[in-house]
This record gives structure tokens, sequence and C-alpha cells, in this order.
């Protein structure tokens, strides 16, 4: 099961695991009430102050799973199974590792990873908006759990659901079907699914286009410029879209 390591401040909980990874068994959890640094991908900052859910677990790849992907789909399955036990409705996982609630992000994934002589290890950061206040300049952009229900969960109580769904689905690993039903879970929850239009942003530019195949790593869509493989895009989603 996971030990939980807690701190007032921190400043990232990945930076954390990452750097004392090798004295720290499989499943430690480093959980902040504020975080310094907090990033997410590209480096982006991540705003952490007190109020909002900060942690990362570390994962030694017991089951000899070495794709970083199946543990950043583990990660955003737990918060969106957490998130239906509170019923907030009308959230999805947003290709590839964010969950959004009526076109808004109210947490993100950040997976990163370290290969040593060994094993591999796997350090997947969570953030998730509980009881935090949102900054005015991100208000368009994101939401906070208490902007969604009257009376929002204690912040222990989001860590210990995403935890507990975390390791039901990380258990799955060591069975032969298990990363084939998680994909299913998270393709079955994921925004776009295949078929869908959409609209992103690709090296600076907007396009729409049809999604024709949804893979680990990339998405295979159908524009005005012909069939393209799409790695690193920026969906946009309207706030009406997923009500």
């Amino acid at each position: 099961m996971f030990k939980i390591l807690s701190y007032d401040v921190v400043d990232s909980t990945n930076d954390f695991l990452l750097k004392n990874h090798e004295k720290l068994r499989n499943l430690t959890v480093c959980w902040a009430l504020e975080q310094r640094k907090g990033r997410g991908r590209k480096g982006r900052y991540w705003h952490s102050p007190k109020g909002g859910l900060w942690f990362s677990v570390l994962f030694k790849s017991k089951y000899h799973v070495t794709d970083p992907n199946i543990y950043t789909k583990i990660a955003s399955l737990s918060i969106q199974l957490s998130l239906e036990r509170l019923r907030i409705k009308n959230s999805i996982i947003k290709w590839p590792n964010d969950i959004y609630v009526k076109g808004k992000k109210l947490a993100g994934v950040l997976t990163e990873s370290i290969l040593s002589s060994n094993y591999r290890t796997f350090v997947v950061g969570i953030g998730v908006n509980v009881r935090n206040e949102i900054p005015d300049e991100l208000k368009e952009k994101a939401v906070s759990m208490k902007d969604l229900v009257e009376d929002p969960p204690d912040i222990s109580k989001v860590l210990s659901l995403i935890l507990g769904k975390m390791w039901k689905l990380y258990n799955k690993l060591g069975k032969k079907t298990g990363i084939a039903v998680i994909n299913k879970m998270w393709k079955k929850r994921l925004y776009p699914k295949e078929g869908q239009k959409i609209i992103f942003i690709h090296r600076g530019v907007e396009k729409t286009g049809e999604v024709i195949k949804v893979n680990q790593n990339n998405l295979i869509v159908k524009t005005a410029d012909g069939i393209e493989k799409l790695l690193d895009i920026e969906l946009i989603l309207r706030k009406d879209q997923f009500t």
C-alpha cells in the first residue's frame, strides 16, 4: 500500500521524489499543503497554494511496466473516478492528462521517469483544485471544487479517494489483461474520441479536424491538409461543450 510523507511546504512534490527515489520504497507519496515551484507539462508553472491537493507518487516498476503513459492513465482515471464518487458531474479526461469540468481545468497530471541500472522509476505528480481560490487571470480556464459543490470535501478525503482508486488500478498491472482494461477505461472517459471533430492549436496555428485514431502518444487527425500525426497540441474546449 502507499506510504505517505506529508509536508507543509515543498518546492515541488515531483522533485522531492525524483531527488530521493533511491532511498524511498515503491508507492511512496509526497503530499504538500503548498508548493513553491509546482509545474505541469513543458515546465509550465502550476499555481499551488494552500487549499489545493498537491501530491506525487513514486512507482518502481514492480510489474515491469515501463511505459510512462500507463501511469498517467492510472492517475487520470483515479481522479475522474473519485470525482464521480464526490458527485461532481460532467468531468472528462482531456487528452492526454488533464481533468476538465464544463470546459475548465480542475486537475492535471505530470509523469516523469528515471532510468537506473536496476529498475525504472516513475514519478506521477497530481494537482487538484479543491478549496483553493483560482487567480483572476485563470478563472476563464480553471475551476476549483469549491466552485462546483456547496460543501467541498476535505483535502485529505480527496487524497484518500484518489489513492484508493489508484491502488485498484495499479494492481491490474499484475494481471494479463490489466493494461488492456486500463486503456479501455481511459478511452471511454477521454476527450476526444475517435470520430469526433476537434479544434486545436498546433505549432501556433489553429486548425479543425476529425480524430481518426487515438494512440498512446499521439492523435491521428484528418484536417484540410490531410492526415496528420499530432504529438503535441492544445485542444480548445468550449465551456458549454460538456454540460
